[in-house]
């Protein structure tokens, strides 16, 4: 069953059927369809609500020109998308994979169910917070722009003010934030997890002061340009020391300190002050509960890394096979790639995912971004220009200290 509100609907809310709602015949009612529907009323203006009990059942998609479509509950996504298993998949791992895009050119997203909210205490609650913002930011879209629930999270949002800095500059740099009498945040960009691993490399790191209660100044470091000076190592270990700055993951920055630059330097932990409050989330979802903020600073950073993936996993596959034909790409060469498969038809059609991944990317870099970006390979982390990484960086450092902040 299934119920229209508005006249032109790009979004469709899908969970289960219970008992409740076939008895009244009508979606999403009782206590765990009313958090629903209080959440969808004041942001949305068309909208579907549905529940089914097999796939057949999901007919606003054959009706309606959905874009968007929002699963509730495990039991739901095993019957709407490919290759669930409950028994194998939970909420929260679908959770972090966000919105995925299906063969049918929709987006699909898979979130807690009402009645789980319910069992966290019902509305109100920082479980039903965080799962409000989750799915706002992603229907948010087709949330029409002038909503005044949006133009009051606008106003109140944190405003940091960041710029890329090369390394010639980060001795001034550390100079002035030595004048600055408050705390420092500080996140590293690696090209890898592992801060041992041999192919380890630091791609930059971010340096942010708090100004005000919602805005900062912050710096990306970009070492991408160059390796730091015997002389710069040594100042900037000293400015470390001396500061002792604010980060996310302590045991993560001391190691990439130790295994690059040969020493054990202290932080504060903002990652610790979180767990003593018993709450475990990673530094995304915390700057969201604690700041109350809706600041969107990952997801670019993200899709890039994604693509390029893509990009070397295609290449694995194919490349290796036709090392004449990939050899402009492999140099950065994107166009001259694709007049080599104008005139071999048949490897175009094989490389038709790798097109597609190469011209979603050309809408967010430059051809020259991108041919750097491959050259990274098989590094993702390593692919991303600074001005992406640089903000995603200098904003991880800025909410780091502010949860500090908060919580200390």
């Amino acid at each position: 069953m299934f119920e229209v509100i508005g006249d032109d609907p790009k979004v469709l809310f899908v969970s289960d059927i219970t008992e409740f709602e076939i008895r009244h015949n009508k979606p999403f009612t009782g206590d765990a369809g009313t958090i629903l529907r209080e959440f969808a009323e004041p942001l949305l203006s068309s909208y579907i609500l549905c529940n089914i009990d097999h796939k057949d059942g999901l007919l606003p998609l054959q009706k309606y020109d959905i874009k968007m479509v929002v699963v509730f509950g495990i039991n739901t996504a095993e019957l709407l998308l490919p290759d669930i298993d409950k028994k194998k998949t939970t909420v929260a791992s679908l959770i972090k994979k966000g919105a995925e895009k299906l063969e049918d050119g929709r987006f699909y997203v898979v979130d807690y169910g009402m009645g789980y909210i319910l069992k966290k205490g019902g509305s109100g609650t920082p479980s039903h917070k965080q799962w409000s913002n989750r799915i706002r930011r992603l229907i948010q879209p087709y949330i029409p722009a002038d909503n005044s629930i949006l133009q009051k999270i606008k106003e109140q949002e944190h405003k940091v003010k960041w710029s890329v800095i090369h390394p010639d500059e980060l001795i001034e740099t550390l100079d002035f934030l030595r004048t600055w009498n408050g705390l420092i945040g500080f996140d590293y960009e690696t090209i890898l997890l592992d801060p041992w691993d041999v192919n380890n490399r630091i791609t930059g790191f971010g340096l942010a002061i708090a100004t005000k209660e919602k805005a900062g100044r912050a710096f990306f470091v970009d070492l991408k340009q160059r390796d730091l000076t015997d002389e710069e190592v040594r100042i900037f270990l000293d400015f470390l020391h001396e500061k002792k700055p604010v980060v996310y993951n302590a045991k993560f920055e001391r190691n990439v300190t130790w295994a690059k630059f040969g020493e054990q330097v202290d932080f504060n932990d903002a990652y610790t002050l979180c767990k003593l409050d018993n709450n475990k989330g990673g530094l995304k979802d915390n700057a969201r509960y604690y700041l109350e903020s809706d600041f969107v600073w990952e997801e670019v950073n993200g899709e890039i890394i994604s693509l390029f993936e893509s990009i070397y996993a295609e290449y694995d596959k194919i490349g290796k096979l036709y090392p004449t034909e990939f050899a402009p790409l492999i140099v950065g060469d994107i166009q001259g790639f694709k007049e080599v498969l104008m005139t071999k038809p048949v490897l175009q059609k094989k490389c038709a995912k790798l097109l597609g991944f190469l011209s979603t990317l050309q809408g967010i870099l430059t051809d020259v971004e991108i041919g750097e970006g491959i050259q990274a390979r098989p590094w993702a982390w390593g692919a991303v220009p600074a001005r992406i990484l640089g903000h995603y960086c200098c904003i991880d450092s800025y909410m780091a200290l502010q949860i500090w902040n908060k919580l200390y």
